[in-house]
């Protein structure tokens, strides 16, 4: 990466005393090279030792020369930029130095090449730069609203009190006093780094779109004017990047062509089988979700059975906009909406399900949920559980506003059997997780909680049956309840557990030399 002296010259001083003599400004130079009269010297930081014997040396317009303070002064008096560094240390620990400056910056560029070339969002971009800055970096839109803020902020910066946690405006009276002060909308004229003083006092650099003013971003000013020069440096980089993520996506506000590609893809598991789940993961992660995040699928439709029609193109957005963490499919009779729950439930810290009783009933829709899920191969499965949610659900309690797979899974069980679906997908939780217990780390809860069961709740037989101490299978059956919560006291999950276990033996056996637990026949 092309850096400025500057920027060099402040990461320099952090380990030698050095001077900074400036004769071309605005020049940017590439990797340390020690001085060869035989090579091209040109574009890059030039490292002299005092083995250098310059006889006539001309001026260089992209060099940035660095070298002792008692090099020779026909050299110092050359019109050149120079580094002079006042410490005797051995240049070659300076020329290392260098290396690690440049390594920074150059894996820096990195991950800001690597956010672009995936349309990621423009808060991973502001992300990346808490590894080159040492104060809160923020970028504000023309509404006041800040689309991205640096970690050093978000994790407890001194300027973090003007945010919303909610969704990152400045709260109404803020923005009016902005608005009031001298020169505030003159400012978005400005194409250069400026410093502002207005509720606080920062320096600026204004971002734009074909000449259009689109956007701020501000880093704290400081006492220390080398500081100063740095981040006046950084902010003129890093709003390069910005405008050209802006330039790819079309907005800030939404990486919307991302975006765009999720939902086809989205679109494209769901109703055409096409099973891209690894591009789907790379646009989930451009579109701020991660690895271990959970999900829900939730079909809206209308609550009124004469008309099916929902208007969909006006509804989508609203729900991406209220609930982060979404991204809607729009059918003329339903909107079918991938909910993130993890990363909703990071950014808003509210029930979920509470937020959406209040919609529903604004809006006059229902809702149909699918089982929470982590594994896109399930994508396919939750539509189909949506759909089943809806069909039993409104049978089984027609004045609900949503209703849940989980509720009624033992009602399609009872219906259907299996069908369509693998026992994980709609068998009892509590044998999902303890089958996925036992795997992990070589238990018997599964079979313990089946031989319970089998003996008709009789801990003294189950424990014979098991060959283990009474006390010892009281012990299980505790541990049982704290991974799961089981209620054996609730007859319909007695049954839904019964039923599951018997599918799961049907599958287990038909696998040939599976698990026969639950196998009566």
């Amino acid at each position: 990466m092309l850096l400025d002296g500057l920027i060099i010259k402040y990461h320099l001083s952090k380990d030698f005393s050095c001077d900074y003599r400036i004769f071309t400004h605005d020049i940017k130079v590439d990797m340390p090279l020690f001085y060869d009269e035989k090579i091209d010297i040109s574009g890059h930081i030039v490292v002299l030792d005092k083995s250098c014997n310059l006889q006539i040396v001309r001026r260089y317009e992209d060099v940035v020369f660095v070298c002792h303070k008692d090099q020779s002064k026909t050299f110092l008096n050359s019109g050149n930029n120079i580094l002079i560094i006042n410490d005797f240390v051995p240049i070659t620990r300076v020329f290392n130095a260098l290396l690690k400056i440049f390594a920074v910056f150059d894996s820096w560029e990195n991950q800001i090449n690597m956010v672009i070339n995936q349309f990621a969002a423009v808060s991973e971009l502001i992300n990346c730069c808490d590894c080159i800055l040492e104060d809160p970096l923020f970028l504000m839109n023309t509404q006041f609203r800040f689309l991205g803020y640096s970690k050093n902020l978000a994790a407890g910066g001194k300027y973090e009190d003007t945010l919303n946690a909610a969704n990152g405006v400045i709260p109404l009276e803020g923005a009016q006093n902005l608005m009031a002060m001298p020169d505030f909308k003159k400012l978005e004229s400005t194409k250069d780094v400026f410093q502002y003083s207005g509720e606080a006092h920062f320096l600026h650099k204004n971002i734009y779109f074909k000449e259009k003013y689109i956007g701020r971003l501000g880093i704290p000013y400081s006492s220390d004017e080398e500081k100063n020069a740095y981040y006046r440096c950084l902010l003129a980089t890093i709003a390069e990047y910005a405008e050209l993520l802006y330039s790819r996506c079309g907005s800030f506000i939404k990486d919307e062509y991302s975006l765009k590609l999720l939902k086809k893809t989205i679109s494209g598991i769901i109703y055409d089988n096409d099973a891209q789940f690894n591009k789907l993961k790379e646009l989930l992660a451009a579109n701020d979700h991660q690895n271990d995040d959970t999900y829900y699928l939730i079909q809206f439709r209308t609550n009124f059975n004469a008309d099916n029609t929902i208007y969909a193109d006006y509804i989508s957005p609203q729900l991406e906009h209220r609930w982060p963490g979404t991204c809607c499919l729009e059918n003329n009779s339903y909107i079918l909406m991938l909910l993130n729950i993890s990363k909703y439930t990071r950014i808003m810290r509210k029930d979920f399900f509470q937020e959406m009783v209040v919609f529903l009933r604004d809006s006059l829709l229902i809702a149909g949920i699918s089982r929470k899920f982590t594994d896109f191969l399930d994508l396919r499965a939750a539509y189909h559980q949506t759909n089943i949610a809806f069909e039993l659900g409104r049978i089984k309690n027609p004045t609900y506003w949503y209703f849940k797979f989980n509720d009624v899974a033992l009602d399609y069980l009872l219906k259907n059997g299996l069908g369509r679906f693998d026992p994980d997908q709609v068998c009892s939780q509590v044998l999902v997780v303890l089958r996925q217990y036992d795997r992990s780390y070589n238990t018997r809860y599964y079979q313990t909680l089946y031989e319970y069961m089998d003996k008709h709740y009789n801990a003294t037989a189950a424990a014979k049956s098991l060959y283990i101490a009474r006390s010892s299978f009281l012990k299980r059956m505790e541990r049982i309840a704290e991974l799961t919560g089981v209620d054996l006291d609730n007859w319909a999950e007695q049954l839904y557990i019964a039923i599951s276990f018997q599918l799961y033996a049907m599958v287990d056996v038909a696998k040939n030399g599976g698990s026969q637990i639950g196998n009566k026949s």
